[in-house]
């Protein structure tokens, strides 16, 4: 039965410990309503038990203090300020100093972006991030003196007739949006020594590089012909291919010998499974933009500089050495979504003066960051584990003494085992 998942002694598959962890602050999933901290009104069964289950913890610990922001006390105050719940803010709005040091990360106010060109690049919308990969590949080849190698994706289109083909290929290549494209790039850019990051992983590359695995560059394997026109013209700070080249990658962390080198895997083009998407076609003879609904599927070399992406991809990151943020978001996202985007914006830096933005606006502070997390985004965590949050501070505490892991200036504050736990 549906209903025996939820119980404690067969759910996770009876295995005997399980630890959960999260930040309540992040992005909901898409859509919102499948979060496990949705409220149950109006799900489904299935999503009810799992819901059940997911409350089913026995020890709960709220961490409180960030170390990534220890360097920081002004970022830290505005960000515990920011997460803080309550209606009166009168005692949790940014002070003049605490904006005033915010809003000289901003470009428009004096900041500079000397010293950049290794950061990460960021924001919410597709169409900042796609100029971003551009300027970031661009930058990181200049700085390690690397030719930028451009190959442009192909489009196999299946449902479009002979005389809307070539439009339809250019539109294609046009969108920045790669999760409308089977998450392959429009154009692959890649230079020795770059830092990137597998957008797709096949069965082969599964095994030691699956999807958002990162590495460095260690080799490009250019075909013949493209190798002999490149050998005329080395001096050239950007190469078009006319044909797929090999990727050999570096993968992070992993020195397991792969037949190519410890850590080493060669990354070569894929196709995607087909995608479909509208497009509207100029067109000299009809008055207006005709409208076509495109099926078609894209094949690339799976790869995109690490340091350029939307804010999604970099949530948990810690984007060392900086990042560069665009602050504007779409009209059409709602002012929940803009509260997290700036949250989860300020918090990916641990200083500010590791941090360089862009529209970072007055409104931002009076309508996001002057206000606290949205209505229900922690009542709901509240309602759910409030009370095993308490008891589980208790039981830590008393086990900290215990174990005599009480320190001396923690027991002189009263405050128990607080800054152990919380940290």
């Amino acid at each position: 039965r549906c209903a025996d998942y939820a119980r404690p002694e067969t759910n996770y598959a009876s295995l005997p410990y399980v630890i959960t962890a999260g930040d309540p602050l992040q992005f909901p999933p898409v859509p919102a309503t499948s979060s496990l901290l949705a409220e149950p009104d109006g799900q489904t069964k299935e999503h009810r038990v799992a819901q059940s289950m997911f409350e089913d913890q026995d020890y709960v610990c709220e961490l409180k203090t960030t170390m990534r922001f220890r360097g920081d006390p002004v970022m830290m105050s505005i960000l515990s300020k920011k997460r803080t719940p309550g209606e009166d803010r009168s005692n949790l709005k940014l002070t003049e100093e605490e904006w005033r040091v915010l809003q000289s990360t901003d470009i428009a106010h004096g900041a500079s972006l000397e010293g950049t060109d290794l950061w990460y690049q960021s924001a919410f919308a597709w169409s900042y991030v796609c100029m971003a990969q551009w300027d970031r590949s661009l930058r990181s080849a200049m700085v390690h003196s690397e030719t930028l190698f451009m190959f442009a994706a192909r489009d196999y289109i299946m449902n479009v007739n002979g005389r809307d083909l070539t439009a339809v290929r250019d539109k294609l290549l046009q969108i920045p949006n790669m999760n409308t494209t089977g998450r392959l790039p429009a154009v692959l850019l890649v230079h020795l020594k770059m830092q990137v990051g597998i957008t797709v992983s096949d069965e082969r590359l599964a095994a030691q590089a699956p999807v958002d695995t990162t590495g460095i560059v260690q080799n490009i394997e250019l075909h013949p012909i493209d190798r002999a026109r490149w050998l005329q013209l080395t001096s050239e700070t950007i190469f078009v291919l006319h044909h797929s080249p090999t990727v050999l990658v570096q993968i992070d962390d992993i020195d397991t010998d792969t037949g190519l080198g410890a850590g080493i895997v060669a990354v070569e083009a894929v196709t995607c499974q087909p995608f479909t998407i509208e497009l509207e076609l100029e067109d000299p003879r009809y008055s207006r933009a005709r409208l076509l609904k495109v099926k078609a599927a894209r094949e690339q070399i799976p790869l995109t500089i690490a340091t350029a992406s939307t804010l999604y991809t970099l949530q948990g990151a810690t984007t060392t050495p900086g990042l560069i943020y665009h602050f504007r978001t779409p009209r059409r996202i709602s002012g929940v979504m803009k509260w997290i985007a700036t949250y989860m914006a300020l918090s990916r830096v641990q200083s500010l003066k590791q941090l360089r933005s862009i529209g970072l606006t007055t409104t931002i502070r009076d309508i996001i960051v002057d206000n606290g997390p949205p209505e229900g985004f922690l009542s709901r965590l509240l309602n759910v584990f409030g009370e095993k949050i308490g008891q589980t501070q208790i039981a830590v505490e008393e086990a900290v003494a215990e174990l005599g892991w009480l320190d001396s200036s923690t027991a002189e504050n009263g405050t128990g085992a607080t800054e152990h736990t919380n940290s």
